[in-house]
């Protein structure tokens, strides 16, 4: 599954408040915690591996969700040299 991100609601959002890119940023983490990992879990099944990616931007998202919460919503995570597991690192 594949989700779209709010980069230009935050941190590459030149035009905003410092707090404002941080309080979107909190907020989608929180959706993608709160709601996507559950959908994903719900349709797919609870111990469907969630690997997050993303190209450039995408891919900071990628890690800082898998270092936020590894436990809870991810196996390990890819980029472009490979794949990280959350048991070696």
């Amino acid at each position: 599954m594949s989700i779209d991100s709010i980069n230009r609601e935050s941190w590459p959002g030149l035009d905003m408040p410092y707090a404002l890119r941080a309080r979107r940023h909190e907020e989608w983490d929180r959706y993608v915690f709160d709601e996507v990992i559950p959908f994903i879990h719900r349709h797919c099944s609870d111990e469907t591996s969630i690997y997050p990616c993303g190209a450039s931007f995408g891919a900071l998202h990628a890690m800082n969700l898998f270092l936020k919460r590894p436990a809870i919503c991810c196996r390990g995570l890819l980029h472009s040299a490979g794949c990280i597991t959350s048991w070696n690192i």
